[in-house]
């Protein structure tokens, strides 16, 4: 995996913390936890269109939208589009999935990348950032359903 890392990503650089704080999931997370989440971050640079996972692609990591935009798509119809300070990808690695969709960059587009080998090594150091990402995760699955839930109200 490391060979991927390093193929693909570069490591950090110093305004990664001042973006990962800015970040819902990362909400609540000292300092040094999120200097350390940067620590272990990777940056890419994508140009426009350029694909960041394809549907039923394994899910090795989540990603962060630090500049530019990524579409969710399936197929032509658009699902979701994620800005700057947005974070996407978690559900299916933490789930061991495939992703549902494909990610393509509208933009110049530079993402954060936190593989899940990595995250897995630092929640094994510091159970209270493991809990903390955790909550963080479950409350956003929560105010996604209800905003569906909310959306199917409204179309009847």
């Amino acid at each position: 995996m490391k060979g991927i890392q390093t193929y693909f990503f570069q490591k950090r650089k110093p305004k990664v913390v001042d973006a990962l704080k800015k970040v819902r999931l990362f909400r609540g997370l000292t300092e040094k936890q999120v200097k350390t989440l940067a620590k272990n971050s990777y940056l890419r640079r994508y140009k426009d269109e350029e694909l960041v996972f394809y549907k039923n692609e394994p899910a090795y990591g989540l990603f962060i939208v630090l500049k530019g935009s990524v579409e969710i798509r399936e197929g032509k119809k658009l699902l979701v589009t994620y800005r700057p300070y947005n974070s996407f990808g978690e559900f299916a690695m933490l789930r061991d999935a495939t992703r549902a969709a494909d990610a393509i960059t509208k933009g110049e587009t530079v993402l954060c990348y936190l593989f899940k080998e990595d995250l897995n090594s630092l929640f094994l150091k510091d159970p209270k950032m493991c809990i903390k990402m955790y909550q963080n995760l479950l409350e956003a699955a929560l105010l996604t359903l209800k905003n569906k839930e909310w959306d199917e109200d409204i179309k009847g």
